[in-house]
């Protein structure tokens, strides 16, 4: 066990990439105005960032030396040493959801003023393209190794006197989306998914095939009942935007896959 639970709640965490780091968002118990990230290395005892801004979602950058994470009005680039300055800050963005493996660019969401989502694309040289636009929720994305791919979870709106998300599996041809006046022109929806709560997918470490899971909505009562009767799903892909190919459900239960790097 690396952290208890007993003075603090743990709310979410993420693993460097060179397996070094643990950066854990905690919450004191009984203080909830002591919240923010701690970080965690081998063989020394967790130690709070206290940044002067509390910060929401992060993740740990590629090259395992910061964390970029929102706040306030837009997202931050940390060290991960405490109490350090920001490397930068980009205000226009509400969140990151991924980055490609060598760090050139990242995958960033603008909450627009129309109601709107936004999806960029963000070098490491500072350039910034819009490569989706939505009305639903855009929920994750992941890098193919080439870069030419992005993976991506997305919702449309279902029309209607409630406020319901249909979510849906979609691949972004990059270079496409680079050159496009027409944004959609980039967007190729692979899996329409059952409307459920929260969907977690996992893209293969070679980019062969994605991983999702699907939950018992059905089921009544303890969430562990949904998540027994949970079932597991693998894509298989190509590279090939033109090739379609059918999900395929494991004979697995359980919720939450991730592939092993």
């Amino acid at each position: 066990m690396l952290l208890d639970n007993r003075d603090y709640q743990i709310l979410k965490f993420d693993l460097s990439a060179d397996g070094e780091v643990i950066v854990v968002q905690r919450v004191n118990r009984k203080n909830t105005n002591d919240f923010g990230p701690w970080v965690l290395r081998k063989d020394t005892a967790p130690q709070p960032l206290n940044n002067k801004q509390p910060g929401g979602e992060f993740l740990i950058t590629p090259d395992s030396s910061s964390l970029a994470i929102t706040q306030g009005q837009g997202l931050a680039l940390l060290p991960l040493q405490p109490q350090a300055d920001p490397l930068d800050f980009l205000p226009k963005f509400g969140t990151v959801l991924g980055f490609a493996r060598d760090g050139s660019a990242a995958a960033m969401v603008k909450f627009n003023s129309d109601y709107t989502r936004s999806l960029y694309l963000v070098s490491n040289q500072g350039t910034q393209k819009e490569i989706f636009k939505t009305t639903g929720s855009i929920i994750s994305a992941q890098f193919d190794p080439t870069k030419q791919i992005l993976y991506t979870l997305l919702t449309n709106l279902i029309p209607g006197p409630t406020y319901q998300e249909q979510p849906y599996l979609a691949a972004i041809d990059l270079k496409t989306a680079l050159t496009a006046t027409d944004l959609n022109k980039a967007l190729h929806p692979l899996v329409l998914l059952p409307p459920q709560r929260d969907i977690q997918v996992s893209l293969a470490p070679d980019g062969l095939a994605l991983l999702f899971d699907q939950t018992d909505s059905s089921a009544q009562g303890a969430a562990e009942k949904a998540i027994a009767n949970s079932r597991l799903w693998l894509l298989p892909l190509t590279g090939d935007l033109a090739v379609k190919s059918q999900p395929e459900s494991l004979p697995l239960p359980g919720f939450h896959p991730r592939w092993l790097p």
